[in-house]
């Protein structure tokens, strides 16, 4: 998986459960992409268009977002995912032994 789609699928699931609080996040299951996004707003239209949504952000919407979760939050994200790849095969060792 691309880091920067992790990124953007966190982003996406904050938007969603801010637009359409009401709806469990359960619902919002994405999926996989088919072939790398270039920008947020290409991802943004792709889930969308996925999950069936009418949620329309202008891009000053959209810079809000992307600013508000920059890049501290992103490499929060990242070293959270980095650490759980190296911690996966330690546990599952762990578990074998037991």
């Amino acid at each position: 998986v691309q880091p920067e789609v992790l990124f953007y699928r966190s982003l996406l699931q904050v938007i969603l459960e801010e637009k359409f609080p009401s709806t469990p996040p359960v619902e919002f299951q994405v999926g996989r992409l088919r072939k790398p996004v270039g920008s947020f707003r290409e991802y943004l239209q792709w889930a969308t268009k996925k999950l069936k949504l009418n949620l329309v952000l202008i891009d000053d919407e959209i810079e809000a977002y992307l600013t508000r979760f920059g890049d501290d939050k992103r490499r929060n994200l990242y070293a959270f995912f980095q650490l759980r790849l190296l911690l996966a095969s330690l546990v599952e060792h762990i578990i074998l032994l037991d």
